[in-house]
């Protein structure tokens, strides 16, 4: 692989956008597609993927949207300041009865 490439393939990498006059867009699409790519390659033994006729031992696996809901999940929770355990709790004891 090339320099700054994932090794994964994402079908839907048209349909992804952040607002170009947005300060922080670069920064969030190279984090976003860094995170997709790891989750993808974490879960690429369940997920569909791309071989080389001439050399099946190399192979791309295919992001799907389940791996790009985990990203933005992720994503949200990474950029909430909150730690996870608190959320979950905060969620579970103070919204319950909602």
């Amino acid at each position: 692989m090339k320099p700054k490439e994932s090794g994964i393939k994402i079908p839907f990498i048209g349909s992804i956008s952040v607002p170009p006059n947005d300060v922080w867009s670069m920064t969030v699409t190279d984090r976003m597609m860094r995170y997709l790519a790891i989750i993808t390659k974490v879960n690429m033994d369940n997920r569909p993927r791309l071989v080389r006729k001439d050399n099946p031992n190399i192979f791309l696996p295919i992001a799907t949207f389940e791996d790009f809901k985990e990203t933005l999940e992720l994503m949200e929770l990474a950029g909430s300041n909150v730690r996870p355990y608190l959320a979950e709790w905060y969620n579970k004891c103070i919204f319950a009865d909602f």
